[in-house]
């Protein structure tokens, strides 16, 4: 509180009062002037004393607080740096108490991670269901580990289904669904393609893992159907699949008998894995092409593409990254899909994840996206419906 105004006034009234004093006593005007002065001067000395111990006073709480936060810190630096040389001493002796800690602080964080947005699609109202945390196992299960969970899941048939939706462009309309496979690591999340895809391939199980990915494809397009949906799904085949003589037999005969799903059904199959000149796999494409399935060329980087001969292979689709589409000497995004519209083949730009790189597609005339801008891979839990 600033005292300084009622110094002045304290001082002012006993001066006043003082020379009122001396006048009734003594009429003469300078003796009673003189006398009120002295007053004056003595009341603002006190009143400015009592002023100066009241601030010394709040200084003196304040340096209180200051000691006492003082000591919290060192306190808490304290504990920090027992904390430190504690965890300093676990690494240096390299026992398993530091990775099973690690462990268990991992899955606490998948709880957490799980809690949280369920919380948030509650808020949000959204009925789909929760993301479960695509786990990146570097460091935290071994090759080994990593191979029985997928041996676990191929003889056990329980390869996870999720879908990406690729959107029509501006409006960002579902209009198509990307199938993938996703394999539980049994702690409440899922393993990162990049961490079984190479274990299954070692192990020859991508194609077991294919043909159920596939199987779980069709059981979605039936119920999709059942409510009148008109909506496509890709499918990922690999090489090793389209090596496969016997399954691409058995399934242009299941195909055969329910020619009313081909038609939802889009394979497809990465540029590096597709030989043009493979006169086996080109009589199964004329095969399941006749029953209305349509072949998407995947991850392409090549753009040297010849579009006619796609068309009469039953590829149409074309998809190509966003970042290879835009960055510096790529190729002119409009050009290629105007060449390819010509063959009756879309462009479909994936992995847009801003909205700068959206801008950028729009200008030239893309028409169908897809990526974590539009939509995270999601369990298919639900029967799907445009």
């Amino acid at each position: 509180m600033d005292f300084r105004w009622p110094v002045l006034a304290g001082g002012v009234l006993a001066a006043g009062g003082a020379a009122a004093g001396a006048w009734s006593y003594m009429p003469d005007p300078l003796y009673a002037a003189a006398i009120g002065l002295a007053v004056a001067a003595w009341g603002g000395a006190a009143f400015e004393a009592t002023w100066r111990r009241r601030e010394t006073a709040a200084l003196r709480q304040e340096l209180a607080k200051l000691k006492r936060l003082q000591s919290s810190v060192e306190s808490e630096v304290s504990v920090a740096k027992d904390s430190m040389l504690a965890v300093h001493q676990a690494l240096s002796s390299g026992g398993g108490a530091v990775k099973q800690r690690m462990q268990v602080m991992a899955d606490e964080m998948v709880v957490l991670q799980k809690l949280v947005s369920r919380l948030q699609s509650t808020a949000q109202g959204s009925a789909d269901p929760v993301i479960p945390i695509e786990r990146d196992t570097k460091g935290l299960l071994s090759n080994e580990d990593v191979l029985a969970l997928v041996r676990t899941a191929v003889s056990d048939g329980v390869i996870d289904l999720y879908l990406q939706p690729v959107v029509t462009l501006p409006q960002r309309r579902r209009r198509y669904y990307e199938c993938f496979s996703r394999i539980s690591d049994q702690r409440g999340g899922v393993l990162a393609a990049d961490a079984y895809v190479a274990a299954a391939e070692a192990a020859g199980l991508i194609a077991p893992i294919d043909n159920l990915l596939l199987f779980r494809a069709v059981q979605l397009v039936r119920r999709a159907r059942s409510q009148s949906a008109q909506v496509g799904f890709f499918c990922n085949v690999s090489r090793h699949t389209l090596k496969d003589s016997g399954f691409l037999t058995d399934f242009v005969e299941f195909l055969e008998e329910n020619a009313d799903l081909a038609p939802s059904l889009i394979l497809e199959i990465a540029q590096s894995d597709w030989d043009p000149d493979d006169a086996d796999l080109a009589r199964y494409m004329h095969s399941l092409a006749g029953l209305g399935v349509r072949f998407s060329l995947d991850r392409v980087e090549n753009f040297a593409i010849d579009g006619a001969r796609l068309r009469r292979r039953g590829f149409r689709f074309v998809k190509a990254a966003a970042g290879a589409l835009l960055c510096e000497g790529g190729p002119n995004a409009h050009s290629l899909k105007r060449s390819l519209g010509l063959e009756n083949i879309q462009l479909i730009v994936e992995k847009v994840e801003t909205e700068r790189d959206l801008v950028e597609l729009l200008e030239h005339d893309i028409e169908l996206g897809q990526g974590f801008l539009f939509g995270a891979p999601k369990a298919a839990a639900q029967p799907v419906a445009a």
